[in-house]
């Protein structure tokens, strides 16, 4: 187990990614990923990081399995949902394209200018 809030809390994350119909209908679970904190404190080592070596990774590769079900199911609508803290770089550049099907809407951190 690793670190959760603090030392004395152990555990691990667990980031789900659900299949949910417009009608509310769940689907179920489509990926998941797990993952534990080592030490606690290393918030401002994070910059320096590749985006694969961060928590916010998990918010990428949900948006890429969103995806996969996209191409998989082309007369489908398919969108990600992410909340502030899927307000990376690497979600905003995947616009839709034939490569990127899948959709994705994004709960801001910050104000952006968006070009339309």
């Amino acid at each position: 187990m690793g670190y959760l809030g603090h030392e004395k809390s152990h555990g691990f994350y667990l980031h789900p990614n659900l299949a949910i119909t417009p009608d509310r209908l769940c689907l179920g679970i489509i990926s998941f990923e797990t993952w534990t904190r080592k030490e606690l404190g290393i918030r401002h080592k994070r910059k320096n990081k590749p985006i694969e070596e961060k928590e916010t990774y998990r918010w990428l590769k949900g948006y890429e399995a969103a995806n996969k079900i996209a191409l998989a199911a082309p007369d489908t609508l398919v969108v990600s949902i992410s909340d502030r803290e899927g307000d990376i770089y690497e979600i905003l550049e995947k616009m839709p394209s034939e490569t990127n099907k899948a959709f994705w809407l994004i709960r801001s951190q910050m104000n952006r200018k968006t070009i339309t």
